[in-house]
């Protein structure tokens, strides 16, 4: 075998590999830690998420976290491919007549997600780390 005709194989193929690698969006699958934060509020405090896949193409995700440090809340959303073309997520929940809709939008690497949400009166961050 040509040597250098492998070696030109092997690192076109490496090259290939990482950068396919590079352009394919990570799978929000797992267990998340992280935190919250409303700057438009001024609060926040510490979140978990564990997201799973659906058949569909979704996820579906459970996110529990504390309010005011001691006040505990869970909601459950499915995240959906984003339609803008992006490696993201987006998830929307009717929340009940007082509270509104919920939207969020999240962007996943191998070991993060960073996201931003909006509610009612309210608009903030979630940063969290893959465990």
């Amino acid at each position: 075998m040509n040597t250098p005709r492998a070696m030109k194989f092997a690192f076109v193929f490496s090259f290939w590999m990482m950068f396919a690698g590079w352009c394919q969006a990570a799978s929000p699958a797992g267990r998340w830690k992280g935190e919250w934060s409303s700057p438009s509020s001024g609060h926040q405090g510490p979140m978990r998420a564990n997201i799973r896949p659906n058949s569909n193409g979704t996820y579906s995700a459970l996110f529990a976290g504390r309010f005011f440090k001691i006040i505990p809340f869970a909601y459950r959303v499915d995240l959906v491919p984003a339609r803008d073309g992006s490696s993201g997520y987006v998830a929307d929940k009717r929340l009940g007549p007082l509270l509104g809709s919920y939207k969020m939008q999240a962007q996943f690497s191998s070991h993060r997600m960073n996201g931003r949400f909006q509610a009612v009166g309210d608009q903030g961050s979630v940063r969290m780390k893959r465990l």
